[in-house]
């Protein structure tokens, strides 16, 4: 569907690209993870601590004061209440739906239904749903109403 919109050169210049921008992504991601410790440094401490590769001072300290902001504190727990919220989870990854409806039509030569897209994207492998979610009740209700 996507793949033939795109064209992704083949070689070491784009492989070097791509891992650079995940590394960085990456970094990101772990960053406040790993790094802010209000509960156990205070602000100017962190301030103080070498930032990482690639980070100037200035924006090490700039990120800093913004997570310590009630601002950047009311993000972070709206954004963590979301998450713990979530009752249907999907395993796709990083996969986009999208690119899993292509590759399925790649495969069999007709397109997925949106019911079986959504089926395989919150079960595993063995057709097993997460523990503590709603999922199989969806499904159930989903198949019936579709019959």
């Amino acid at each position: 569907m996507y793949k033939d919109r795109f064209e992704i050169p083949i070689g070491e210049l784009y492989n070097k690209a791509v891992l650079k921008c995940v590394n960085k992504s990456w970094r990101q991601y772990k960053l406040k993870k790993d790094y802010y410790k209000p509960t156990e440094k205070t602000l100017e401490e962190m301030c103080s601590a070498t930032p990482l590769h690639g980070i100037s001072s200035q924006n090490w300290i700039k990120l800093l004061k913004y997570w310590d902001s009630e601002k950047g504190k009311s993000l972070s727990a709206c954004g963590k209440a979301a998450g713990a919220s979530l009752n249907q989870l999907h395993r796709f990854g990083s996969n986009s739906f999208a690119n899993k409806q292509a590759d399925h039509e790649d495969e069999h030569g007709e397109k997925m239904s949106l019911l079986s897209l959504w089926i395989k994207a919150h079960t595993g492998k063995d057709g097993s749903s997460l523990p503590g979610t709603v999922t199989e009740d969806f499904v159930d209700d989903a198949k019936a109403k579709v019959e």
